[in-house]
């Protein structure tokens, strides 16, 4: 029997009383488990299989699918629940971490930074100017665990030190190119040196920065946009990734 702390992706119904659901452990990376009578009214694991929440679950092996056998609660950021905004941000970021992960992956992290997302849309997101750029700084922050951090300091082609205008940030190349190489890079846009500046925040920083970095409006928008365009270079294209993406260009 194994047990660890756990959050829930996603899950789906499987067969008449069964539930198949996808954690992010803390010990042992993404998990699919089988619940058995998880849709039952009267089962013991269905009031602890809530989204947004921390729970500590056991899990044994089986034939084709492992299968969880206890899970409780041990913190639950139930204000989330009270937010359509917040809901809505807080599912955008677990689908694309269940996108990418596609099994494994330890990385405690990654678990933190999970944890870190949902005590922060646990607030009230208008009063702590986070909803601009919550989403973005978690992006980077999430990519950089998996070994796609940009480098925002030198153009990637020529290897000369970014100067403070004329960049841009090539998603093929995943980084700064500088204007001259941007020539030979189709896939690239626009980014100004506040931009960078912000980005590389992001990069060095917990998700609670996102309350204090005061930008004009059109500059957020860029950051938010590069983001975005980022994710989407490294999102396989399937149903649910286009769904993810077209959620998230209609905040742009």
């Amino acid at each position: 029997m194994h047990h660890s702390k756990a959050i829930i992706l996603s899950n789906y119904n499987f067969k008449e009383n069964d539930k198949i659901i996808n954690f992010y452990t803390r010990d042992f990376g993404k998990k699919e488990l089988l619940a058995i009578g998880a849709r039952k009214i009267n089962s013991k694991l269905n009031p602890h299989l809530q989204y947004f929440t921390v729970l500590e679950i056991c899990f044994v092996k089986g034939r084709n699918l492992d299968r969880l056998t206890s899970a409780s609660i041990k913190e639950n950021y139930f204000k989330i629940n009270s937010s359509l905004k917040a809901i809505a941000l807080g599912n955008f970021c677990l689908g694309v971490i269940d996108q990418l992960i596609k099994s494994s992956h330890p990385d405690e992290s990654i678990f933190d930074l999970i944890t870190e997302l949902f005590e922060l849309l646990n607030k009230d997101l208008k009063k702590n100017h986070l909803e601009d750029l919550l989403i973005s700084i978690f992006l980077m922050r999430f990519l950089s665990f998996l070994g796609y951090a940009p480098e925002l300091y030198i153009c990637l082609k020529c290897k000369n030190k970014a100067g403070k205008e004329g960049n841009f940030f090539s998603f093929k190349r995943g980084g700064l190119v500088c204007a001259k190489c941007h020539q030979e890079d189709g896939a690239s846009q626009a980014i100004s040196a506040e931009a960078i500046k912000i980005l590389r925040l992001f990069l060095s920083e917990e998700l609670e920065v996102a309350e204090k970095i005061k930008a004009p409006k059109e500059i957020l928008r860029q950051v938010n946009k590069i983001t975005i365009n980022f994710l989407a270079f490294h999102l396989e294209p399937t149903a649910k990734s286009e769904q993810l993406l077209k959620w998230a260009i209609t905040r742009l």
